[in-house]
Parts: C-alpha cells; structure tokens; sequence
C-alpha cells in the first residue's frame, strides 16, 4: 500500500480527483428535475452530472438524498486514499448542506466505516459536530489521539453530544486538558464543563478572560458558583455582544444571585 500522508484538508479545499473525462451534465437541467428523479439520478452519474444535481439538492435542502449520496459514497470507497476525490468531497458539501435523519445517518455511516480517505477525518468530524451526531465513544477515543490538532479538538467537542460518558471516555476527555493544542484542551474542557465537572472551572474561567464566546459561557452554567456568577455578569456589561448567552446561562441557575444579575441585566435592556 502507497504510504501517503494523513495531512488534514481544510474544510471543502481544493483538491482534485485523477485525470477523468468530466462527462455531460444533466441534460435536462437539474432544476427541472422532480425531488425523486433528482435522488435516483445521483448514484450512478457523472461527474458533471453529480455537481450539478448536489447543487440542487443542496438548494432545495433535499433531506430525502441521504440514502441516495450514501450509495454515491460507496461507489468510491477504496479510493482517494492519499488524495481524495472531487465526489467525495462533494458527497461531504452535500451532506453538510442538507438536513434530516438521511443525511445524519449517511455521514453516520462513512465515519464508522473506517473506509474513508485519512485526509477527510477532520472535514467529516466538522461535518458531524454541525449536525451533533452521537457517536461511539471507541471511535472517539481513537480519534483524539490522531496526529492532527484540528482532529483532535473536534473529537473533544463531539463528545458532548455522545451521551453520558463512561470512565473511558471521562479520562479520554480529562487526558485532552493536558492536550499540546490550545483548542484541543478547550474543547476538551468545555464538553466536561457541560458535563458538570467542577474540575475545569478555574480553566474555563481563563479562557473567558483570554477567548469569551456562547460555548465557554455555556459550559460554566452546570458548575457555576457565585464568585462564577458575579464573572459573568461583569462580563455581560464589558461584552454586550454576549448578554443573550450570559442571561439565558444566569435564567436557568436555581440561585438567588443568579436571578438578582439577571434581573438587572434585563433591567438595563
């Protein structure tokens, strides 16, 4: 087998399959075409066929192509190893584009096949990090100690949609604070945060002075305490950007605190 490079892609990049006649599009064109027509078309198309018909699918949100970009998925499997094909890449564009149970399942499947081209991994995981898909925790274990920061960091942040997690995945998540990544370990730390370990507290108060956004803020609601509470009220004052996020997180806290700063920053409009 070639050995060939895991280097990650940037999301939806550039990159190009072998030599391969491009062939014609559509004849008649994609949006003419019915939703089912459309769907049956895909799996055995073009490749200027398959453009043209992700484009449209991705315009009309077409949820029910799922099984159908799953079917054009596998047509490729095996190749682009080193270098991923131009229709890989669009069944990926496509799959983010789209909504629905199909399209989760599809990407669902291409990431636990283990046939996927190594370059993809952090472009899937950023797909499936947008549609919170719950994954398995032995794959995600595997995948945080991928070579790749971008990988790794976004393995931390599917945690958090994966469940209660079992004493595997806590120190998988626990080891990631220690991560050479600066995101690594904030993701990391944000998804035991929201799993309501005090542990990390004092990290994410740290990155909410260095990086403040809606996921740390978030994450310090389940292990907020006052000195925690009174933070997020100064920094609703110096951040208005980030009152919203500050006021829902304080609306939601059980504590007389909590709802007094709330109030007044409500009060202050």
């Amino acid at each position: 087998m070639a050995n060939c490079s895991d280097r990650q892609l940037d999301l939806f990049g550039s990159w190009q399959s072998e030599d391969q006649p491009d062939g014609p599009g559509v004849p008649n064109s994609a949006e003419t075409l019915s939703d089912q027509a459309l769907v049956s078309r895909l799996p055995t198309a073009n490749w200027r066929e398959i453009q043209d018909i992700c484009a449209e699918i991705r315009r009309r949100s077409l949820a029910m192509a799922g099984s159908a970009l799953h079917d054009l998925w596998r047509r490729y499997t095996g190749f682009g190893r080193c270098k991923p094909l131009r229709e890989q890449i669009e069944v990926i564009r496509t799959l983010d584009g789209i909504g629905g149970a199909g399209a989760a399942g599809c990407l669902r499947k291409i990431l636990l096949s283990d046939t996927f081209p190594p370059p993809l991994l952090a472009t899937l995981l950023s797909v499936a990090t947008r549609k919170r898909l719950n994954l398995p925790a032995d794959h995600l274990i595997t995948w945080s100690r991928h070579e790749e920061p971008k990988a790794r960091a976004l393995t931390f942040e599917l945690a958090a949609f994966a469940g209660r997690p079992g004493p595997s995945m806590l120190d998988c998540l626990e080891t990631g604070l220690d991560d050479p990544s600066q995101s690594a370990r904030r993701a990391a730390a944000i998804t035991l945060g929201g799993l309501g370990k005090v542990s990390v507290r004092g990290i994410l108060l740290t990155e909410l002075k260095m990086n403040p956004d809606e996921a740390v803020i978030q994450a310090l609601g389940p292990i907020a305490d006052d000195d925690t509470i009174v933070f997020l009220g100064r920094l609703a004052h110096k951040c208005p950007e980030l009152k919203r996020h500050v006021v829902g997180v304080l609306s939601g806290l059980e504590m007389e605190l909590a709802e007094n700063i709330c109030r007044g920053l409500e009060k202050d409009g």
